[in-house]
């Protein structure tokens, strides 16, 4: 007998969670990271295409973010920026000059989902130590689903 939990985060832990979940999921994808504080945030150039995306269950990352502290993931010549907007949303900017719209959009979700999933993910392994549960098995499948067996004593 099994079963499948799918567990979403309420709790949400400080920045440097946020910024070390981040620079991980970042670097598993290629992506370099640079922290941008609003003094230093500079208008993208026009020569980019840009997109905005919206991105589900993305407000645990927009409540790790400071108002107006922004995330930029580069990798080659796509650029993504997370933001927290005036009604404290999580804004995705996805920007690149040799792009099509549709190539920037699977990029952009690609990146939030996997940003999200690794957040949550490392919430839920914190809270099953926390509680004394012990991950028997873990397992990553080809389309990225993360299954953890848990066992309590």
């Amino acid at each position: 007998m099994s079963a499948e939990i799918i567990l979403l985060p309420y709790i949400i832990e400080s920045l440097s969670d946020l910024l070390d979940t981040a620079t991980t999921t970042g670097t598993r994808l290629g992506y370099s990271m640079k922290k941008i504080t609003p003094l230093a945030v500079k208008p993208i150039e026009p020569r980019f295409r840009q997109i905005e995306l919206a991105v589900n269950n993305s407000e645990v990352v927009a409540n790790g973010l400071a108002e107006e502290e922004q995330l930029e993931f580069t990798k080659g010549n796509i650029t993504i920026t997370f933001k927290r907007d005036e009604r404290k949303r999580l804004s995705v900017c996805v920007s690149g000059t040799t792009k099509t719209e549709e190539e920037l959009r699977q990029a952009g979700t690609e990146f939030a989902h996997r940003l999200v999933q690794q957040y949550v993910y490392q919430k839920i392994k914190r809270e099953l130590q926390q509680r004394k549960f012990v991950i028997t098995e873990e397992e990553t499948t080809p389309q990225n689903v993360i299954r953890l067996k848990v066992r309590h004593w």
